[in-house]
This record gives C-alpha cells, sequence and structure tokens, in this order.
C-alpha cells in the first residue's frame, strides 16, 4: 500500500511540474537597412522566432537553417535582397516561412533565386523572385510546403521547379518566361497539386510533368503564350482539369512518350498553331468534355503523319470547333473510343488514317469542308450512330478494308452521303439512314471488293442498285 501511495504521489508531482513549466515564448526580431538577416539567424534568431526585414537593400545570401518566419514590415517597400552566390534564399529547416520580399539571384550561376532543400511545411508567399539559372523557386526533395503568390520572372530554365518532391501546394503564382519552362514537376514530383496559376513561356513549356511524377492536380491554371501549354511525359494518374490554355505556337496540351492513365478534364484549349489536345506514344488516357477550338488539328491520337502509338485511350464528350485541318483524328493507333463529341466547322471532322480497331460511337459532326469522317488506309473499325450533316462528304472510306459503318444518321452532304472508294474492301454498310445528299447518298466508285450494304435507308446511289 505504501508503494502504491508513492508511486501516486510522484505522478501526481510529475503533472503538476509539466503543466506549471514554463512555455519558451517566441521573440520578434527587427532588420533594418544597412543591417545582415543572416546575422540575425545566426547569432540572435532561435527557432519559432520571427524576424521583420524592412524595406532597403540587403546585398547577402540567406540561410535559413532554423524554423523562422522571415517576412517583410507591413506597410513597407518590399525589402530587396541580392543573393552574390548560389541564392538569395536557402532554406534547409522545416516550418519556415518567407514572405513579402524581392530576392534577386545576381551570381550567373545561382541556382536558385528561392530555394527549398531536404525540408518539410515550408511557406514561401508573396515574393517576387527575378533570375535563377536552374529555377526562380525550387523544391528539392522538398515536402509538404506552400508556394502562393509569387511573382516569378527572368529564370533561364524553369520558374517554379518541384523536384522528386511529395505533397506540395504550388498556387496563385504569376510566371513568366521568355525562354524557360513556366512551372515544372520533375524527378518523381508526386501526389503535388498545381492550382489558379498564370503562366507564360513563350519558347517553351507552360506547365511541364515529366520523369515519373503521378499522381498529381493540374487545375484552374491559365496558360497563355507557350511553345506546349501542358506537357505530361512518362507521367502517369495525374489529374488535368479545368485549365485554361490560349495561343500556344505548338500544342495546347501534350501527352507523349509514356503519359500513360490520365485524365484531361473540362480544359478549355484555343488558339494552338498545331494541335489542340495531342496523345501520342501513350495508352490510357481520358480526354473528356474538353472545349477546343481555333487550332490547326483538335484533338490528335497520334501526330498526324509523324508519330503514333496513341493506344486505348477514350476521346469522350469534348466540343471541338474551327479546326484547320481535322477536327479529331487517330494516326497509327489501336483501341481507341472516340464517343459523344461534338465537332463542328473543320476541314476533315473525325479522321481515321493507318488506324485499326478503333471505334467512333455517337458523334456528331456538322460542317466539314472534306468530310464528316473519313476512314483513310485503316482496318476493322467501328463507325456507329453517328449523326453527321452540311459536310462535302458525310462519312468516306477510303483504302480501307473490313470497317462497319451501322446506324448513322447522314444528311445534306455536299457531295456524297455515305461512299466506299479507292480499293475500300469488306466493309459493312448496314442500317444507315441517308437523305438529302447533293449527288447520291451512297456511292461506290467500283473499285474494291466484298463490300455488303444491308437495309440503309436512302433515296439515290450509284451504282443503282450497289451490288
Amino acid at each position: 500500500m505504501k508503494k502504491l501511495m508513492a508511486i501516486t504521489v510522484a505522478v501526481v508531482f510529475l503533472l503538476t511540474m509539466a503543466v506549471a513549466a514554463p512555455v519558451a515564448a517566441s521573440t520578434t526580431w527587427h532588420v533594418y537597412d544597412g543591417d545582415s538577416i543572416q546575422d540575425v539567424i545566426d547569432d540572435d534568431a532561435s527557432s519559432g522566432d520571427t524576424i521583420i526585414v524592412h524595406e532597403g537593400t540587403y546585398n547577402e545570401n540567406v540561410h535559413v537553417y532554423k524554423s523562422l518566419t522571415i517576412q517583410a514590415a507591413a506597410g513597407e517597400d518590399r525589402p530587396e535582397v541580392y543573393g552574390d552566390e548560389n541564392f538569395a534564399f536557402l532554406i534547409t529547416a522545416d516550418r519556415v516561412t518567407v514572405e513579402g520580399f524581392e530576392a534577386h539571384a545576381c551570381a550567373e550561376e545561382a541556382e536558385f533565386v528561392i530555394g527549398i532543400e531536404g525540408a518539410e511545411n515550408v511557406i514561401i508567399r508573396n515574393n517576387e523572385a527575378i533570375g535563377g539559372v536552374e529555377a526562380g523557386i525550387g523544391l528539392d526533395t522538398a515536402n509538404e510546403c506552400e508556394v502562393i503568390d509569387n511573382e516569378v520572372s527572368d529564370s533561364s530554365e524553369i520558374g517554379i521547379l518541384v523536384k522528386a518532391s511529395t505533397g506540395n501546394l504550388i498556387e496563385g503564382n504569376e510566371v513568366a518566361s521568355e525562354s524557360g519552362i513556366g512551372i515544372a514537376l520533375h524527378e518523381n514530383a508526386s501526389d503535388n497539386r498545381v492550382i489558379g496559376n498564370c503562366v507564360s513561356a513563350y519558347n517553351n513549356t507552360g506547365i511541364d510533368v515529366i520523369d515519373g511524377s503521378h499522381h498529381n492536380l493540374i487545375t484552374l491554371n491559365r496558360v497563355t503564350d507557350s511553345e506546349i501549354g501542358i506537357e505530361l511525359s512518362d507521367a502517369h494518374d495525374n489529374d488535368v482539369v479545368d485549365n485554361e490554355v490560349s495561343d500556344s505556337w505548338e500544342t495546347g496540351i501534350a501527352l507523349a512518350d509514356g503519359a500513360n492513365d490520365n485524365d484531361v478534364l473540362e480544359n478549355e484549349v484555343s488558339g494552338s498553331t498545331e494541335a489542340g489536345i495531342l496523345v501520342e506514344e501513350s495508352t490510357g488516357n481520358l480526354i473528356k468534355n474538353n472545349e477546343v477550338s481555333d487550332s490547326a488539328w483538335g484533338i490528335e491520337l497520334g501526330r498526324y503523319r509523324l508519330l503514333g502509338g496513341a493506344n486505348d485511350n477514350e476521346v469522350v464528350g469534348n466540343k471541338v470547333t474551327d479546326s484547320t485541318y481535322q477536327g479529331i483524328s487517330v494516326y497509327e493507333s489501336t483501341g481507341n473510343l472516340i464517343k459523344n463529341n461534338e465537332v463542328s466547322d473543320s476541314g476533315r471532322g473525325i479522321q481515321l488514317y493507318d488506324a485499326n480497331y478503333n471505334e467512333v460511337i455517337e458523334n456528331e459532326v456538322t460542317g466539314s469542308t472534306v468530310a464528316g469522317i473519313l476512314v483513310n488506309l485503316s482496318t476493322g473499325n467501328l463507325i456507329k450512330e453517328n449523326k453527321v450533316s452540311d459536310s462535302a462528304r458525310g462519312i468516306r472510306i477510303s483504302l480501307s478494308n473490313d470497317n462497319e459503318v451501322l446506324e448513322n444518321k447522314v444528311s445534306h452532304s455536299g457531295i456524297y452521303g455515305i461512299s466506299l472508294v479507292s480499293g475500300a474492301s469488306n466493309n459493312l454498310v448496314k442500317e444507315n439512314k441517308v437523305s438529302r445528299s447533293g449527288e447520291y447518298d451512297l456511292y461506290w466508285d467500283g473499285t474494291g471488293t466484298g463490300n455488303t450494304w444491308q437495309e440503309n435507308k436512302y433515296k439515290t446511289s450509284d451504282p443503282d442498285p450497289l451490288p
């Protein structure tokens, strides 16, 4: 009993001491023009303290290796930090905040303007980062950090770089680059969120997700005047959702070289000199509910006459308008589903070229100047339940074999409604409704063998009757 009482008394004493023990108070330090931020970090501040930096010019490299809040004084001009070595700010401690600075990297070999290396839970907010060779703001093996509301410009290679890092938030930044990439997720950068940034990269890619970077969210960004607006390469299971991409002088959104199983959803892509959305050498992607306009090619699976290998993708529910050449095209690619898209005012609405065993189903195609649906040099495709109207040719099968054209509605074609030409053989044309064609509803040019015409509703054909 005495032993139990002694233990009880000891526990109560320890709990009382724990409650009564004072918590070390944090200290706020002030740095003025002519002082050194680094000196305060080295000599005065402890982890948990705040350093207020007042307006002025600070020619130093600031290495933050303690958990500190370093922020510009409220109501004053931004303090300017000019780093003359490899960085202006280098952060290697967890739980650091750097806020409100104009930071410059002056040395030619400067890697970052603001860099985070091997740290977690760092906040970089409301700074201007100017210069930098590798990046304006760089995260290297940095996790659960936030880069918010910064302005980044004049970096040689990348505006904001997230490398080998996870769980970071890149939000509300303005990034402008004359030669480099705007925002980059590289080297297994995974589970990051890139949200609501404004990016222009005049001679490069706006947002770049490559090198095994997976499970990232790219959403609500505005990307303008870039070579490629958003690019995924060797990257899987990323979500590219509700971005606005305009005036890319090559491609709006590109998935290439093993960009597999990504979702590209509800984006607005306009004014691309080449493709609005391009998928090449990549599989299992979902391209859904995007609006693509005023591009040379609207949505491409395989780069037309250059590179294929876009297999087993789904292109569903997109609206494609005013494409110079093809609204949706499939080149040297197999197993794709093209379904429930609206394609208008293109040269060729939907084209399959050297593309086998794809399904083109329930699309609505209008106003194509060459053909609504064109199948060239292709085998084993299903063309079913599409509505094609007001096109020069409705559905045209050329140099293609063993395709099925079923249950389509084709009307107001300038020349032919459905035509088999140039040696097309062993195709099945069945249960289609074709009306009001300029010359013939159904047309066969007499080449090719083994085609079957069954149970179609039409008024005119050449030859009449069809074989």
